[in-house]
């Protein structure tokens, strides 16, 4: 039994192989979905392979999303009705993985990432995301967006992207943004997600207590959906 102990030690594939899955499927264990009253009729929530493959895909990419709100983010799209997801402030592309695969899973729409990056980090973010686009996402800079309905972005990466002009989902994570410009383009029963930016969040749900269905936080974002 040593020796057998012993040699499972001196093994590093075996050892990584075997512990890392039990270690994730014990983080997915005792995450708790957020508890909300949604807009809208929930689709099928995602297996806990699904979950713990999601959480995966996001610790293999730089930025700041945790656990708690990776599985937020999964509960709020299957609540979110057909629109732009859009993420601003999408750093390395961390979340914006997320959204992207949670996006075409549910059928809700293309994903729209803007952020002020440099040369460098606009490569590391297309090197992210590129694997998981399929036609579904594109970039902009964050300063001079026009979004309407029939914005159309087009990169080398990625293609020729159409938007709805119309959002399903609105991430910010970026503080110094007109957040009336973006807000007031979220549709009905559709999703805002105040990340980091606390005092945007109390601003707007006070400005607009009669339009929210729900609202909660979780890993340090503040979470509101608009009502239908």
């Amino acid at each position: 039994m040593a020796d057998a102990a012993l040699a499972f030690s001196q093994d590093p594939a075996r050892r990584v192989s075997d512990l890392a899955p039990r270690s994730l499927a014990e983080r997915v264990s005792l995450i708790r979905p957020p508890c909300f009253w949604p807009a809208m009729a929930g689709k099928r929530p995602l297996s806990e392979i699904e979950r713990a493959g999601l959480i995966r895909l996001g610790d293999s990419i730089p930025g700041v999303c945790s656990d708690e709100k990776m599985v937020a983010l999964m509960e709020a799209m299957r609540h979110a009705p057909v629109g732009d997801v859009i993420d601003i402030g999408s750093g390395c592309g961390r979340t914006a993985a997320v959204l992207v695969w949670l996006a075409r899973r549910y059928a809700i729409g293309q994903v729209l990432c803007l952020d002020r990056w440099t040369d460098e980090s606009i490569a590391d973010f297309e090197i992210d995301v590129a694997p998981l686009a399929e036609g579904g996402l594109n970039h902009l800079p964050i300063g001079g967006v026009c979004y309407e309905a029939g914005l159309t972005v087009s990169t080398k990466t990625f293609g020729e992207t159409r938007y709805e002009g119309r959002a399903a989902m609105l991430h910010i994570a970026l503080a110094d943004v007109d957040l009336s410009a973006w807000t007031r383009s979220v549709a009905p029963g559709g999703w805002i997600v105040f990340d980091g930016c606390g005092e945007a969040a109390g601003a707007f749900t006070t400005a607009n207590a009669a339009r929210i269905c729900a609202r909660f936080a979780a890993g340090g974002a503040e979470f509101v959906q608009l009502k239908r």
